[in-house]
């Protein structure tokens, strides 16, 4: 991809040399266009934090050059091509990384929401509850229960859609939610309890 859209960029800019400033620029915001369309369609849902910046500097240039401004329209987009081809290769490592740590949280997720939820059920049917709790804490911990598997349930069907930044977005904030459960209720809540083992009871 790198090499293709480089020749395609310096054929445009080639072209244009004889037309002047304004037809450089126009040359360049095409190739930049072209580049951004090349782009694989998952580099928008694995680093979308990392695409827009490219997005919002071909929305730049095609406005300065809408000004009659072609050195700043030039400037902004000249480099687009190059960085969308480092973007693509970037996306795919990230998707590997994505991937690698996700099939590990789903898989502790379901876990640690079994073990929290059989501590709140053991804890609903004790006479005395544990030092330090309530039972107005004891139903704020069953109702954020409840809405962390609402919410591991949307964040899973936001990477089956492809979606993986923001999937991963949203487990690392249950996964802050269900350790803080998983304490409060009497389990080891370490991030030893996220890897690919069982859960133990603190002693």
């Amino acid at each position: 991809m790198r090499v293709a859209l480089r020749s395609a960029v310096f054929a445009l800019l080639l072209g244009a040399a004889c037309s002047g400033a304004k037809g450089t620029a126009q040359a360049a915001i095409t190739a930049a266009d072209a580049a951004m369309a090349a782009l694989p369609a998952d580099v928008a849902k694995v680093i979308p934090e990392q695409l827009q910046p490219l997005a919002d500097a071909v929305t730049a240039a095609k406005d300065q050059f809408g000004k009659g401004d072609y050195a700043a329209a030039l400037a902004s987009a000249k480099d687009i091509p190059a960085k969308t081809a480092d973007l693509a290769a970037a996306a795919g490592a990230k998707k590997t990384e994505l991937t690698a740590a996700w099939n590990e949280l789903s898989l502790a997720m379901p876990r640690n929401l079994a073990a929290v939820k059989e501590k709140l059920d053991q804890l609903a049917k004790t006479k005395k509850l544990p030092k330090g709790m309530d039972a107005a804490q004891l139903a704020d911990l069953n109702m954020s229960y409840d809405a962390q598997v609402g919410a591991w349930a949307d964040a899973t069907a936001a990477f089956q859609s492809g979606n993986l930044a923001d999937a991963m977005t949203r487990t690392m904030d249950i996964k802050a939610k269900v350790t803080a459960a998983m304490g409060a209720v009497g389990l080891a809540a370490d991030e030893s309890q996220w890897k690919n083992q069982t859960p133990a009871p603190k002693n």
